[in-house]
Parts: structure tokens; C-alpha cells; sequence
């Protein structure tokens, strides 16, 4: 933009040109170039002086540089995030989700606990009801990815999991507001929560001849309740019903009626508001003893003990029995016990009562005894299944308890091959647990098909082969004359009873229990009713 060229000895004039003035450029957008020489006398002389413009470069420097710092940016931004999102990952949202299962578990302990099942539940059926992916083209087997170990987040996050898991299966249904309550209240251990009253069914069953079983199994004795233990919750929880105590030889086990299903009088006393929805239930707590029966009698686990030499020496003709008592009514359902061992379970006459009819079962030679309290809610198509045997005065009732039986015939049973036994007991571990998710499926959807009515539980009674197989040599004739013969016993009437009860065993041609037992108490009077008879009988 500028250039100087000085007068030399022996050269041109001076020459000096200008496109723009130097002075207007900044120190850092112009260039400045000379030459200099020194004369004969030793001073300086300017021999050339030049002004360049650099702007253009001076801009694209600029440029450059704010792109370099912007890269830079770039990249501190993306290695910021991908640590961000490691961190997120591996520490953040497992800290996250390990306090939200504790929050779950502290709300609702028995759905927090089946947390990792329900996950299994909904892949289950996604396949059930998802249309089947075809298969993608051929490109040669796919090399299947190295396993990688988890993280330890993770292994606590599954701690969690199966903690909750630990605490529904030690507490049951009962214990979960136990659990809750706890919880939320800093999980401090506080016993001392007041109960709720509820309105259920209560069944009580109890393993035969127990104390024989356990001196000669002695160790092995574990095994054998457990084995049973399972047979009989895995049925009840299909029925939705709930296992609540093992008390060794014992087990009572719980169907609780939704909140919503019933009301309360002005007298304490619970209405169902629902009665086809209670008759359903009180259903599944039948036909779930009734299943368990010929269940009972038929597993191949359980055969093994009819053919050990010690029980058969002790007991001839030894085999696994149970005896099921069935009683509806109210308790109140909260913890029991101290801060050094707490149990989650029901307190209620009910409850003893329902542990009485099982003790009754005994007396009577039957399998399984039922309150009238039961019977009146069951559906009218199931109450035709059973038969009214007696009716006596019960410990913990102020009322006379009527109790019924259903006939069933367990010799016509066949008992389970021990192939079938085996193909299951033999089966992975995975696929052990997908069976344990499709039996859960299946019991969520009776349970939602009888909610809908779109499924009568009684039918059962006519399509379980074990129960066909049980009821199929029961005479309805025999049937009726018995209850005939009852319905005289009741009234007072006890020589015709005694007459119509022999007609009646002279049709079964075999022994009865019910029959024998009424026969002897009779007998007892001579077969004349007493002056105070009110129709019934103290068996306290």
C-alpha cells in the first residue's frame, strides 16, 4: 500500500508511492519492509521502505484460530459427556433404581419383591402374544457375544431384589404392612403396629401320622414337609390364595377378599357386597383343597415314602395323607411376637376353628371338613357337591358349627410316572423358572377370567380328571338317602335316623366315616334322643 525508493549515487530520482495510508491500518494488519545501506561516511541511509497490507492473512489466522478453539470445545464437550454418561450409567441410575426398589419395597413389599419375576412375566408374554418373528436370512451362524460380568451396582441392585423376595416369602401376604411400615419409618423395628381387621377364608391342612414320620426320617423329615409344603402352596397361590403358617406338620393357608368386595355393620359384622365375586373365591379355596387331595396321593415324590421300609414296619400300608379344614369368617391380620422374632400371621376365633375342623376330620374318617359359614358362600353349583355330616357345638363358636365333607374316593387315583417326575425335575435351572413365570401367567389369568366372569371355578368339578377320577364311584342314591337319614338325626327323630343311616350303608356297601361317627353317638343314647336335644351336639 506503500513504497519508498531513495535516490542511490548513480541512480534514479526518488521514487514514493501510496494506495492506502499506513496509519489507518492496525499494527497487526500491515507488514513493514526496508533496506537500508551505510555511505562512505558510515552513516545510515534508507535504501527501500515498503508497506505491505496483510488483513486477508490476519483474518484467515482468525479464523483458523477460533475453529482450533472451538474444536477444542468440541472436544472437551464430548469427552465430558461420555464420562457424564459412563458415570450416569455404571454409578448414578443403578444409586437411582436401588432407591427406588427400596421405595417400592417400603410401599408394597409383595410387588416390589417379584420385581425381577414380573420382568420375566412380561417377556413371557410378549411371546404368547406377539406373532412369531420370522427368522432373518441366512449369513452364517452369528458369533455370540463374550458374557460380561456385572458391574457391582448392579449385584447390589439384585441384593435389593432378592431381599424383598427374602422378606415376602418370610412374611407372607400378612406381613407386607409389617414390612411398609418399617420401612418407611426409618427401618427401625417397631412390632408394635396395631392390626387390621379382614374378612377371608382360612385353611388349615395337617400332615398325618407325623411324629411316626419324623422319628424314623429324623434328618430327612425337612425334605419331607417341604415337599408337601410345595404341592400345597403351589395349588392355593394357583387358587390365589396365600400361604401363611408352617407349623411343622401344619399349614394354614389364607384367601383374602379385596377391601372393595365387602362392607361392614353397624354390629362389626362383614357384608359382601359382590356375592358372585365371594362364591368365586370361596370356589378356589374348595376346589384348591380338593386338587391338592389327589395331588397329594398321586406325586411321584411323595410315593417314595410309602415304599420305605421304616415308615411301612411302623405304619402297614403306610402312605402320605393330609386332612384339610375349610372356615370362612373375619381376623385381624398384623405382627405378632418382639423385636427379636416377629411373625406376620392372623388372630381370630376363625382361625381356631378352621384348625378344629381339620382336627375333626379324624373323627369323622374324612379328608376334608367344611363350615356351614363357608357353604352358605359357596356358589349353589358347587354346595351340590357336598354333603352335610354333622352339626356340633364347637370350642370359640357361639353358634353351632354344620359341617360338610365332598366324598371322593382316592383308591381310584393313579399315581404320577416317574418319567413325567423326572423330565421336570431334571430340567435346567432357567428353564425351572420360565415354568414357575407361566404357572404365575396362568394364575393371573384365572384370576382376572373368574373376575370378569368370563370363568366359573365350580366347572372344575367336572373337568379335573383327579376329581372325576376321586367322585367317580360316589352313589348319588347313597347321597340322598344319607341326607335324609341326617335331616331325622337333626329333628331328634333318631330311630328312623339310625334306620334311613343303615339303608344308606347298605347302598354304599363299604364303610362310612361321617355315617359310623353319628351311629355311635346315637348308640350312646340308645338311639333316643335326649330331653335338652336342640339339633345338635357339644364336641368341645
Amino acid at each position: 500500500i506503500y513504497i519508498y525508493v531513495a535516490d542511490v549515487p548513480g541512480g534514479t530520482n526518488p521514487i514514493e508511492k501510496q494506495w492506502e495510508d499506513p496509519a489507518d491500518l492496525r499494527a497487526t494488519e500491515k507488514e513493514t519492509y526496508r533496506i537500508d545501506y551505510e555511505d562512505k561516511a558510515g552513516n545510515s541511509q534508507r535504501l527501500v521502505y515498503a508497506v505491505a497490507d496483510t488483513r486477508f492473512y490476519t483474518q484467515w489466522n482468525a479464523g483458523l484460530n477460533m475453529l482450533r478453539t472451538l474444536f477444542v470445545c468440541f472436544c472437551l464437550a464430548v469427552g465430558a459427556l461420555l464420562f457424564s454418561k459412563d458415570a450416569n450409567e455404571l454409578v448414578i441410575t443403578p444409586i437411582e433404581k436401588m432407591i427406588a426398589k427400596v421405595n417400592n419395597i417400603a410401599k408394597n413389599p409383595l410387588t416390589a419383591a417379584s420385581e425381577e419375576e414380573n420382568h420375566q412375566v412380561a417377556i413371557e408374554l410378549a411371546k404368547e402374544e406377539g406373532p412369531k418373528r420370522k427368522k432373518q436370512a441366512k449369513h452364517g451362524p452369528k458369533k455370540k457375544k463374550k458374557e460380561e460380568k456385572p458391574f457391582e451396582t448392579a449385584i447390589l441392585e439384585q441384593t435389593i431384589i432378592k431381599i424383598g423376595g427374602l422378606l415376602a416369602v418370610g412374611f407372607g401376604e400378612a406381613g407386607s404392612e409389617i414390612i411398609a411400615n418399617n420401612m418407611r419409618s426409618g427401618g427401625d423395628i417397631d412390632p408394635m403396629i396395631a392390626g387390621k381387621k379382614m374378612l377371608g377364608i382360612f385353611g388349615f391342612c395337617d400332615i398325618r401320622n407325623f411324629t411316626d414320620a419324623t422319628e424314623v426320617l429324623q434328618e430327612e423329615v425337612m425334605i419331607f414337609v417341604n415337599e408337601i409344603a410345595e404341592t400345597v402352596h403351589s395349588i392355593a397361590s394357583h387358587f390365589s390364595g396365600s400361604a401363611n403358617k408352617n407349623i411343622g406338620d401344619a399349614f394354614l393357608l389364607v384367601w383374602k377378599f379385596d377391601r372393595e368386595d365387602y362392607g361392614m355393620n353397624d354390629d362389626g359384622s362383614f357384608i359382601l357386597h359382590d356375592t358372585h365375586a365371594g362364591a368365586q373365591l370361596t370356589d378356589m379355596a374348595l376346589i384348591s383343597f380338593v386338587i391338592t387331595i389327589g395331588r397329594i396321593n398321586t406325586a411321584y415324590k411323595l410315593q417314595k415314602y410309602s415304599k420305605l421300609p421304616g415308615l411301612t414296619q411302623r405304619l402297614p400300608n403306610y402312605s402320605v395323607k393330609l386332612g384339610f379344614g375349610l372356615h370362612f369368617g373375619w381376623a385381624i391380620e398384623g405382627a405378632i411376637g418382639s423385636e427379636f422374632k416377629i411373625d406376620a400371621s392372623y388372630l381370630s376365633p376363625n382361625v381356631n376353628l378352621a384348625s378344629q375342623l381339620e382336627g375333626e376330620t379324624k373323627y369323622y374318617g374324612v379328608l376334608l371338613l367344611v363350615s356351614n359359614s363357608l357353604y352358605e358362600n359357596l356358589s349353589g353349583e358347587a354346595q351340590k357337591y357336598l354333603r352335610a355330616i354333622d352339626r356340633v357345638s364347637l370350642k370359640g363358636s357361639n353358634k353351632p358349627v354344620e359341617l360338610y365333607t365332598i366324598d371322593m374316593d382316592i383308591s381310584n387315583l393313579d399315581p404320577e410316572s416317574s418319567t413325567d417326575y423326572l423330565r421336570v425335575k431334571n430340567l435346567p435351572r432357567r428353564e425351572k423358572k420360565r415354568i414357575k413365570v407361566r404357572a404365575r401367567i396362568r394364575r393371573d389369568n384365572l384370576k382376572n377370567a373368574v373376575r370378569r366372569n368370563e370363568f366359573y371355578v365350580h366347572t372344575l368339578m367336572e373337568t379335573e380328571i383327579d376329581i372325576i377320577k376321586m367322585r367317580a364311584t360316589i352313589s348319588e342314591q347313597f347321597t340322598a338317602k344319607h341326607q335324609e337319614a341326617y335331616e331325622n338325626y337333626v329333628n331328634g327323630e333318631w330311630a328312623a335316623a339310625k334306620q334311613l343311616f343303615e339303608e344308606a350303608l347298605a347302598i354304599k356297601q363299604s364303610s362310612d366315616g361321617p355315617t359310623n361317627a353319628i351311629m355311635k353317638f346315637m348308640h350312646d343314647y340308645n338311639y333316643t334322643s335326649p330331653l335338652e336335644w336342640k339339633g345338635f351336639r357339644s364336641n368341645e
